[in-house]
């Protein structure tokens, strides 16, 4: 039986999509020497251009859908001329955090990727009561190593 996991992309702003692009050819390449698990990718849109043309970095639709993922494959989101009206720098990547729970950020192992794997909060608790990640988060860091 093939397990499918939810992959929400955001490939946010700047270089963002083509870092993404390429992270994106890895899982590809991840799921051929998978026999049992698929990845379901589906793009979402988030950070500064988003903010342009809604005035939201991380519009509630957005923020619904990916928050229905096993996991989230981030690229950069901002752009250094958008602002908040106040000046501050706006940080949709932490907001993501905050606003579904995110409890875990598996940092790029390989040039290929050099962004965020977050893994949604599906999380579980050892006996020391200290959390760990999903099979997802493992399970890619093993297949890229």
């Amino acid at each position: 039986m093939i397990t499918p996991f939810k992959i929400a992309i955001l490939g946010g702003d700047g270089v963002g999509p083509e870092v993404v692009a390429e992270s994106v050819k890895v899982l590809r390449a991840v799921e051929t020497q998978l026999t049992d698990i698929r990845f379901d990718r589906v793009e979402h849109s988030g950070g500064g251009g988003v903010f342009l043309r809604s005035s939201d970095p991380l519009p509630p639709a957005t923020l619904e859908r990916i928050g229905e993922a096993d996991a989230i494959l981030l690229g950069a989101m901002d752009l250094p001329s958008v602002r908040w009206p106040r000046g501050i720098e706006m940080t949709p990547q932490i907001d993501l955090h905050d606003q579904i729970d995110l409890f875990n950020g598996v940092r790029a192992i390989n040039d290929a990727v050099t962004r965020v794997l977050a893994v949604p909060d599906h999380r579980t608790a050892d006996p020391g009561g200290q959390t760990s990640t999903t099979q997802m988060g493992p399970l890619i860091c093993q297949a890229l190593t």
